[in-house]
């Protein structure tokens, strides 16, 4: 006999909700370059610029990437929902199609 199948869409609502949020923090993330000019060492300030540079293109990596998920959970969500309205719908149809 094959397993039930259950799919927690309150979990899913609160993981594409969370991804969110994470999404937000990282599209208004702080640029890290412009906290170097406050730097008086050019060494400094070089370094940071590097990493600010680095991190850029890591976040907007990250972002992309959580977008994604994103989208995917919130897919995932509605395909289960209207499976569970269509086998709802047969239910009280009696089985007709």
């Amino acid at each position: 006999m094959a397993p039930d199948l259950r799919i927690d869409v309150a979990l899913l609502d609160e993981i594409a909700t969370s991804l969110g949020r994470l999404r937000a923090d990282l599209a208004h993330g702080t640029d890290a370059s412009r906290a170097s000019s406050g730097l008086g060492v050019p060494r400094a300030r070089r370094a940071l610029e590097a990493f600010g540079d680095d991190w850029a293109v890591t976040r907007g990596r990250m972002l992309e990437s959580v977008e994604a998920v994103g989208a995917l959970t919130e897919s995932t969500r509605d395909a289960f929902l209207e499976v569970e309205s269509q086998l709802a719908a047969q239910l009280e149809g009696g089985g007709e199609r």
